[in-house]
């Protein structure tokens, strides 16, 4: 009998990943996004790229002159997801992530724990730290500490 692998040709995007994670938040939601997405590290700008394409997001850069690092927008399902050209590999990845973050905000809940609705403030904070987490996973900042 002949040994027939079968490869997994599911195209991963933002929506399944949401629609998978709906009571996740914080570092949870980022080592799951790590996961599912197969993210490697160093991360690059490439892979959150791809990731946004598998979605139908848009990516595009923004001339430095703009005053927010980036910035997202939607209009029916289209999505955008803009940063700016010249800003620092590491910039670059930070402002997609915190964007991304933003997109799945909105299939995910926009409540805090006990029911309120988030406000700007903490709706960025959360983005950031998103980011963040997913950036420099917990794991690699102890490691750097401990060696």
């Amino acid at each position: 009998m002949e040994n027939v692998s079968v490869i997994n040709t599911e195209v991963r995007t933002i929506q399944s990943f949401c629609a998978s994670t709906k009571s996740m938040s914080g570092l949870p939601l980022a080592r799951e996004f790590t996961r599912y997405f197969e993210l490697q590290y160093p991360l690059t700008i490439e892979q959150l790229v791809t990731v946004c394409q598998n979605s139908g997001f848009a990516v595009e850069t923004m001339p430095d002159h703009h005053k927010p690092r980036g910035f997202n927008c939607e209009y029916g399902d289209k999505v955008r997801v803009l940063y700016k050209e010249n800003d620092s590999p590491s910039g670059k990845i930070h402002t997609v992530l915190h964007e991304l973050f933003e997109v799945m905000e909105r299939y995910l809940p926009a409540t805090d724990r006990n029911g309120y609705k988030k406000s700007n403030k903490d709706r960025e904070a959360d983005a950031d730290q998103f980011a963040s987490y997913v950036h420099v996973p917990q794991e690699t900042v102890l490691q750097w500490i401990n060696t």
